[in-house]
């Protein structure tokens, strides 16, 4: 996702460029200059071609992303907004329902309900 956008970002960056280096071939057809500008249209088609890559890569690149964040799970911080008991145990152990707001580094927030079995604390703490 954080490197899917920034190599989507230097396509659109290459893109640019193919239309500054098709300025320059224009603006030699217009002027009437006897030999062809070969350095910017060798830009032009390299823009082109990089641009292309780039934009089909972006989806590559994403994809294997997404891949690995569901291996291996990406670190973020949440906030607990409530907790609750859902009436069932486990092994003698109550089953909480959790609600958080979870901040991911790279992405906006979002909310998140867990569920997750904790061991009862003694009486006498």
């Amino acid at each position: 996702m954080v490197w899917e956008k920034r190599v989507r970002r230097l396509s659109w960056v290459f893109f640019f460029f193919m239309w500054i280096a098709l300025g320059f071939v224009i603006f030699a057809a217009l002027t009437d200059e006897d030999e062809p500008p070969v350095a910017a249209l060798v830009f032009f088609f390299g823009m082109c071609i990089l641009f292309v890559i780039l934009q089909f890569g972006s989806f590559t690149v994403g994809r294997l992303e997404k891949e690995n964040i569901k291996k291996k799970g990406i670190p973020a911080k949440a906030l607990i907004l409530s907790i609750s008991e859902t009436g069932t145990r486990l092994n003698d152990q109550p089953l909480l329902q959790i609600e958080l707001e979870v901040h991911p580094p790279y992405d906006s927030r979002f909310r998140a309900t867990v569920e997750y079995v904790v061991p009862d604390l003694p009486d006498e703490l």
